[in-house]
């Protein structure tokens, strides 16, 4: 009989297919904007406005509206798309997460109910879709990204022109040959970010939704999971392991901020399910963060938390969500002197 698969080590084992996911959905918006911006450099190489000048104010404006049309509707394009891939995408991870029970439940010889992994209805997922992402839903981030786009082209084309140059000149020096200059990198840059955050978001909150229906005789809450690396940020490096209970009003959810690699796994109820629990065998050797940071070198902990954290967190007086403060920032050298004493830091 194989050995029970514990829910870390399933939930690992997914990680590379949802960066896939991920990637490919950053791609498909990536894609969408060079167009929009490939438009946008081909209007300003348009002969009408060959003779746009810094005192043409009339000619100016037109332009100026017809370069923000063409990027409101590029990131438009980017809505429509997100807003449908991630309700597909919702399904999908509500899907995995019953599967996830019960595979882990069935493995350790249990009986999983049908009622336990129903299905969440069709609006659930649409509003799971939907849900705000670090304050505003996905669509109004895009609005906000347009915005931020249009005012810079503005400022930047306004700016070219009172330096003497005309449009062509401009557009080469913000797109260069090839639509890679550094006003399509960023918004691309900034638009994939937002498309893998968008991504995390669902992922997390159908899994969860998923979870919590199974009722708390199945599982009573989540646990945090976090990535295994030096690129973990100070707030996810102080959750992972955390648990929370589904009915908490101010548990945390990833995405903890934007590009969030963590993720949840759930907490079962071995006793109410009268399932012996399995031992702590995780399929890919995964440990806690904590316990991963301490196989580290010396030097590898003082470069992911800084020398001073890392002396008070190898004390052992500490948790690593101890050093960060409320709002998810690694505390400062002086911050940590005076919560921990100037001899802890060094």
């Amino acid at each position: 009989m194989p050995a029970p698969r514990d829910p870390v080590g399933l939930e690992f084992a997914k990680t590379v297919w949802r960066q896939q996911y991920e990637n490919h959905v950053a791609s498909e918006v990536t894609t969408l904007l060079r167009g929009t911006w490939s438009r946008v450099y081909a209007e300003m190489h348009q002969p009408r406005w060959a003779q746009t000048t810094r005192f043409t104010r009339e000619q100016q404006t037109r332009l100026f509206i017809e370069i923000n049309n063409i990027i409101n509707a590029g990131y438009q394009q980017v809505n429509t798309f997100t807003a449908a891939e991630l309700v597909d995408y919702a399904a999908v991870e509500q899907q995995i997460a019953a599967r996830t029970l019960e595979v882990a439940i069935t493995d350790a010889g249990g009986v999983l109910s049908a009622n336990a992994t129903r299905m969440l209805s069709q609006q659930m997922i649409t509003s799971i879709a939907e849900l705000p992402i670090q304050g505003l839903k996905l669509g109004e981030w895009w609005s906000h990204m347009s915005t931020n786009m249009g005012v810079m082209m503005r400022r930047t084309l306004q700016q070219g022109l009172l330096e003497g140059l005309g449009p062509h000149a401009i557009a080469r020096n913000l797109f260069g040959v090839h639509g890679d200059g550094a006003v399509a990198m960023r918004s691309m840059r900034e638009a994939r970010a937002m498309a893998r955050t968008a991504t995390a978001a669902v992922q997390n909150h159908a899994a969860t939704e998923t979870y919590k229906r199974a009722g708390t005789n199945v599982t009573p809450g989540y646990t945090w999971l976090s990535a295994r690396d030096n690129r973990v940020t100070p707030i996810c490096r102080g959750l992972d392991g955390k648990t929370f209970a589904y009915d908490d009003p101010k548990a945390p959810l990833p995405p903890a901020h934007f590009q969030c690699r963590s993720t949840t796994i759930p907490e079962l109820n071995w006793k109410a399910l009268g399932i012996r629990k399995p031992g702590e065998r995780h399929d890919l050797g995964f440990k806690s963060y904590a316990s991963w940071l301490r196989g580290q070198t010396r030097a590898d902990q003082d470069a992911i938390l800084g020398r001073a954290a890392a002396n008070v967190w190898r004390s052992g007086r500490v948790d690593l969500i101890d050093l960060v403060n409320k709002d998810g920032r690694k505390l400062t050298v002086t911050q940590l002197a005076r919560k921990f004493g100037t001899e802890a830091t060094q």
